[in-house]
């Protein structure tokens, strides 16, 4: 491969690389005004050529998912996907702030019972539990 990124820390303990995408409603170098709710704190972005441009064929995203606090960031991560045919990627699954997972909506339907919902897309193919 050509085109790659690589980030390697070289180091004798358990802490490994990271890569951060950081978000400030600031304007100015080294702001951290506080971003507020719904707020993109960054995005991944899938994407390619269509022999015209590129295109964007999926992106994970990361959102504040509630009012933050004082060393209080709740966040909520998307995946997207891009259709056949369509244009642009729309919400496929949510993990949100309370570590609940939504697999082809964003929010819990109304209809559940005893906590459990029952209507939402997930299936598994060709998985076996052994």
């Amino acid at each position: 491969n050509t085109a790659a990124m690589s980030i390697v820390r070289n180091s004798n303990d358990d802490n490994g690389p990271q890569l951060v995408l950081g978000k400030s409603n600031g304007t100015t170098n080294g702001a951290v005004t506080v971003v507020t709710d719904d707020a993109l704190l960054g995005r991944i972005s899938f994407q390619g050529a269509d022999g015209t441009q590129t295109v964007e064929a999926g992106r994970i995203e990361c959102f504040v998912d509630a009012a933050p606090g004082a060393d209080d960031m709740p966040g909520r991560l998307t995946f997207s996907t891009t259709g056949d045919g369509s244009t642009s990627p729309s919400e496929a699954m949510r993990i949100d702030a309370s570590g609940e997972v939504f697999f082809g909506v964003t929010t819990r339907p109304s209809a559940s019972v005893g906590g459990a919902c029952f209507d939402f897309k997930f299936r598994l193919s060709n998985y076996t539990i052994s």
